[in-house]
């Protein structure tokens, strides 16, 4: 499965359980979210985090890094996008984190081939692994609370 189905296929799942699609970037395309450091002057998109998808439910904004097989700098790019005060103000400009402070950013990889065990993905992210006709959600995550709430079908998740 390619990165582009894999991503298409996220974005329907989302879709079908109320989701708002925010930002969707396939490879090659010139579209999607592009979030800039503050260290650099120019703002095109050399040096700029793309990400694969973004989506909104309630206060969650769900960024996502989307692969055919897992990497761990997509876990790596997200770490830093959302920790490194580098690159939080522009994504904080872009989602308009100021007028809804009470948003939750959450983040997640979809996958369609992962070893969960041996992949070395941080506790509070979502692991989405995507088939053709399926979309698992797999791991540990910070609050199981948010799973329930938001994928009710995993609501016996643990």
């Amino acid at each position: 499965m390619r990165e582009a189905d894999v991503t298409r296929n996220l974005k329907k799942f989302l879709s079908a359980r109320n989701w708002t699609i925010l930002s969707v970037h396939y490879p090659g395309s010139q579209a999607g979210m592009y979030i800039h450091s503050s260290k650099r002057a120019e703002r095109g998109a050399k040096g700029s985090i793309i990400l694969d998808l973004v989506a909104r439910k309630g206060i969650f904004l769900l960024l996502i890094e989307s692969k055919s097989v897992f990497d761990q700098d997509d876990v790596l790019k997200l770490v830093t996008l959302t920790e490194l005060p580098d690159y939080f103000p522009d994504l904080e400009h872009k989602l308009e984190l100021k007028q809804c402070p009470n948003s939750k950013l959450l983040r997640g990889i979809a996958i369609h081939k992962i070893d969960i065990e041996t992949a070395k993905v941080q506790s509070d992210f979502f692991v989405f692994r995507v088939g053709k006709e399926s979309i698992e959600v797999l791991g540990t995550f910070a609050s199981l609370e948010d799973v329930k709430s938001l994928f009710p079908e995993y609501a016996s998740f643990q």
